[in-house]
């Protein structure tokens, strides 16, 4: 039984110019049995999917362009089957790995740094309160160096 998902998924990348490979490969990825896309891949070419192509863009010349007035017919073969060998993905992860997104609620690692930056917090705050408070003294003292 052909998976009707897959085959749709298959049309509409080969519509959009995407390789049935990678649109298998794609199709793997996304955690659909090898053999339903096989089987979905080889109805898509019995029935003559081809991949679409891009239109070419069109740059502006100078030189008028010649169109041949007898075109020939292109012969299109049918497509082979594409053997695509699909390696699966597994993701491993232990059953007793936490994962945190965030250390909201840990204790700090670095208890020594912490206490040395609040030290140096408070010392630096204690030199701004007194450098207001002995303003009049510093200015005199500093002063007397320059006379």
């Amino acid at each position: 039984m052909i998976n009707e998902e897959i085959l749709g998924g298959l049309k509409s990348a080969l519509e959009r110019g995407e390789s049935l490979k990678r649109a298998m490969m794609t199709f793997f990825n996304a955690g659909y049995k090898k053999e339903e896309i096989e089987e979905a891949a080889k109805n898509l070419t019995a029935q003559n999917v081809q991949p679409v192509a891009t239109e070419p863009k069109i740059i502006p010349t100078s030189k008028p362009i010649s169109i041949p007035k007898e075109v020939k017919p292109v012969e299109v073969l049918p497509a082979e089957p594409i053997k695509v060998q699909l390696t699966p993905q597994v993701k491993t992860q232990s059953p007793t790995v936490k994962q945190n997104v965030s250390s909201y609620g840990e204790e700090p690692k670095d208890k020594a740094l912490i206490f040395v930056l609040v030290s140096v917090l408070i010392f630096l705050v204690g030199v701004l309160l007194s450098i207001f408070i002995f303003k009049e003294e510093l200015i005199n003292f500093f002063s007397s160096f320059f006379e």
